[in-house]
């Protein structure tokens, strides 16, 4: 039970930590006012996890790829392809922001 409420935990501060790097960059590239930043940031990263996930649920059925509908992890059962939609749809924000500070750092 521990490891299952410390997990939900590290899945939240993940989450927050991106939404805020998404508000960060959709405050840095547009220069319009936004309403709610936060909403803004949270459409944007469930509309990223469902494309991921669209994506992914197709290269499985065009590749044939049998996967378990449900994996139970930690007595959650989850779907695995929405599982790593949703981790990789949190990445892009980190990876973006390494890659701008790794490309202007070049520019020097």
């Amino acid at each position: 039970m521990m490891s299952l409420v410390l997990l939900l935990a590290g899945l939240a501060v993940f989450f927050t930590i991106a939404l805020k790097l998404r508000m960060r960059s959709n405050a840095y590239w547009r220069e319009e006012t936004i309403s709610s930043p936060l909403a803004e940031a949270m459409s944007q990263l469930v509309g990223i996890a469902g494309g991921i996930y669209l994506s992914l649920v197709m290269l499985v059925s065009f590749l044939g790829i049998e996967m378990p509908q449900k994996v139970n992890f930690l007595d959650m059962l989850l779907d695995p392809l929405a599982l790593l939609s949703i981790l990789l749809a949190c990445l892009q924000p980190l990876v973006l922001l390494c890659l701008r500070r790794i490309l202007s750092e070049r520019g020097r």
